[in-house]
């Protein structure tokens, strides 16, 4: 949370980070949650960009239905990014970019 400035900002990141922690089907506190994702994301980076892949699929089906606003998705990406860059995890943006077209939620 150092890289966060402003407190709105602050206030919704994990709870951003939180939603695609629970996709992942991972259990526990937040922290518990967060250690667990940057074990398995460290470890297996094909693991990562799969489920990034999904997760990003969901969100768009759920933008199709309505359920969310497009936008929506582009905050989940910003608040994930953000957590694998302060944490040194390598993410294929490259590849999930080209899978969705999602060039200008980047």
């Amino acid at each position: 949370m150092i890289a966060l400035k402003a407190p709105e900002t602050k206030r919704q990141y994990p709870k951003r980070l939180e939603v695609f922690f629970d996709f992942l089907k991972l259990e526990g506190s937040f922290e518990n949650k967060a250690i667990c994702f940057y074990h398995q994301a460290s470890e297996n980076p094909k693991w990562l960009t799969l489920q990034l892949v999904r997760f990003l699929q969901f969100q768009k089906e759920r933008a199709a239905k309505k359920e969310i606003v497009e936008s929506t998705i582009s905050n989940y990406i910003k608040a994930i990014k953000l957590f694998c860059e302060m944490n040194e995890i390598e993410v294929k943006w490259k590849i999930i970019k080209k899978a969705f077209l999602l060039a200008a939620f980047f």
